[in-house]
């Protein structure tokens, strides 16, 4: 059993007139997991937080995330804690954030909030991106 990472999306728009307005619901999303070659958002609408699993054989991941027709690369690197639960359920595995990335094609920036993954509900990382309206 494992944990995922909780990604949440901030953007800004800006018009013409260079007035800013934030928006959280994203549009048109593709998301593969490059690590395992596995798609896990094909096309989604009307998202504002991402699950992203994070494989424990390995200390990072790295995520093609398409959006507007430009794909941006999204790299998480991090440990892996097991822990016991019971006889029953075995082990589950906990991450610990080190440190996010992206080549920035649409990204502006990624941001850890919580570095400690144990739950699907608390947010890990946020990603902040500008596009003209």
């Amino acid at each position: 059993m494992r944990v995922v990472a909780c990604v949440t999306l901030r953007g800004i728009a800006v018009d013409s007139t260079l007035v800013g307005t934030e928006f959280t619901k994203w549009d048109s999303i593709t998301i593969k997991h490059i690590t395992t070659d596995s798609v896990l958002y094909d096309n989604q609408k009307d998202l504002s937080t991402l699950r992203f699993p994070l494989t424990v054989d390995t200390t990072m991941n790295s995520y093609a995330m398409t959006w507007r027709g430009q794909t941006d690369t999204l790299y998480i690197r991090y440990t892996n804690t097991m822990q016991y639960v019971s006889m029953a359920c075995g082990c589950i595995v906990y991450h610990t954030i080190d440190s996010v990335w992206a080549k920035q094609v649409w990204m502006d920036s990624v941001s850890i909030i919580n570095s400690t993954v144990e739950n699907h509900e608390q947010e890990n990382i946020k990603i902040h991106s500008t596009v003209a309206q």
